[in-house]
């Protein structure tokens, strides 16, 4: 038996240093749009013993700007992932349930002054399915 504990993050502060955009406001200093300050994940995965294995999988992305003039926010989001895997001799088989609990999120969200606001959707409850044979 075997527990694995992982964590990874990154922090972010991208920022602009040009003074003006199409529509005349000075941005100089404002956060980039579309760029969050913090993305992190964390995972927990055991092993009952050399063929099975199962993971629990934290996504976070936390809120930005949509726009240039820092007027519009996307409020971020979090969501799990859940693995399963089985391996014996040269076979495999993995199953994900990606979004475990089907959140709503934007994989991307932005705003212009032409569309306003636009969210591109992330993946909803989906699960995906691998059966692999290896000659190695």
């Amino acid at each position: 038996q075997m527990l694995e504990l992982g964590l990874s993050g990154t922090y972010a502060s991208h920022r602009y240093s040009n003074r003006r955009i199409s529509g005349g406001e000075d941005i100089n200093g404002n956060l980039i749009d579309t760029a969050p300050r913090h993305l992190g994940s964390a995972f927990a995965r055991w092993r009952p013993n050399d063929s099975w294995w199962v993971e629990a999988r934290g996504i976070h992305v936390s809120r930005y700007y949509t726009n240039p003039e820092n007027a519009n926010r996307y409020p971020g989001h979090d969501y799990f992932n859940l693995l399963g895997g089985w391996q014996k001799d040269h076979w495999s088989f993995v199953l994900r349930l990606i979004n475990a609990t089907n959140v709503r999120y934007a994989e991307r969200a932005d705003n212009t002054q032409f569309s306003g606001d636009r969210y591109f959707p992330g993946r909803p409850r989906t699960l995906f399915g691998e059966l692999r044979y290896s000659w190695e």
